[in-house]
């Protein structure tokens, strides 16, 4: 089984591990001499392949950056297919098709789907291309980009700009749906019914969960002014990622977070709630390939100008 993977350029680092989830579980900025994304606040355990539930994903867990699929959030069953949390896709082995210094194309097969990721570091950053194709079809999916920064970028604030025209908090009720009154970023309805501004996010408080919605452009830029740091996400298929989760997390989660973690995940996703495929199958907002149809988009995290 492959080793994990080392890409670099004069400018970043980035290792990738083809084993659990293709994931990449590190991104040091050379010329910053800091770690871009956050590492687990614990000692991650090796997933089983077969695992489906939410602790079992989250105890392997080593922060960084995932791809999320062909399930997004809770475990469920469609037409009999058994999806794990996140998707297997995200915890599973991917076989690598090519690797070199600075580029690996990695590829994974299941629940009648092909997934073909290419990963490529320069001085710019890195930058993401995924393809899903259908094999016997129809085949239905969820998507996500499960990116998260540590305490290198959060401390002793973080600010987050974007450009989306619903944006809400939410928790294990809900809401799934954006509420009619949400307000554009920077502004948020809260659980409490109040709007508040939340591009810094938040100034206290240990977590907070958000989903921006309806999202215009394919862009969220995360900076630390005290720092003078910041790096930008972007994508070009907004009719597809049209949804961004944003989780801060402050040292209030237990179980295997051990009440330790300092993290910021940005999520840009297909679906704007965590209730898993069959809910969106149900609800006609999955996206179904049929046989031999394939489906693509890029994404890269770029050093900008703080």
């Amino acid at each position: 089984m492959s080793r994990a993977l080392a890409l670099a350029s004069s400018r970043f680092a980035a290792a990738l591990d083809p084993r659990h989830g293709g994931e990449i579980f590190s991104l040091v900025d050379l010329e910053r001499g800091r770690n871009v994304l956050a590492s687990a606040a614990f000692s991650p355990e090796d997933t089983a392949n077969g695992v489906l539930g939410f602790e079992d994903w989250v105890r392997g867990y080593r922060g960084g950056w995932q791809f999320i699929g062909p399930n997004v959030g809770a475990p469920c069953s469609v037409a009999g297919d058994e999806h794990a949390f996140h998707g297997r896709a995200s915890t599973a082995p991917w076989d690598v098709e090519s690797a070199s210094g600075r580029e690996a194309v990695i590829t994974w097969v299941g629940h009648g789907l092909s997934f073909r990721r290419r990963i490529a570091v320069d001085d710019e950053g890195v930058h993401v291309e995924l393809e899903a194709r259908s094999l016997d079809g129809p085949a239905p999916l969820l998507v996500a980009e499960h990116l998260a920064f540590g305490v290198e970028l959060l401390d002793p604030e973080v600010t987050v700009e974007m450009s989306a025209s619903a944006v809400y908090e939410w928790g294990a009720d809900g809401p799934v749906a954006p509420p009619a009154d949400a307000p554009a970023w920077p502004r948020a309805l809260l659980l409490d019914g109040s709007v508040d501004d939340v591009e810094r996010f938040p100034e206290a408080g240990p977590g907070r969960l958000l989903t921006a919605s309806a999202v215009q452009a394919g862009r969220v830029r995360v900076a630390n002014p005290a720092r003078s740091l910041a790096y930008e996400i972007t994508w070009d298929d907004t009719s597809w990622l049209n949804n961004v989760w944003l989780w801060r997390e402050e040292h209030g989660a237990g179980g295997p977070w051990r009440e330790r973690a300092s993290l910021l995940i940005v999520e840009p996703a297909s679906v704007p709630y965590d209730l898993g495929l069959a809910q969106a199958v149900e609800r006609g907002e999955a996206r179904v390939l049929e046989p031999g149809e394939r489906a693509s988009y890029a994404m890269s995290l770029r050093a900008v100008a703080p």
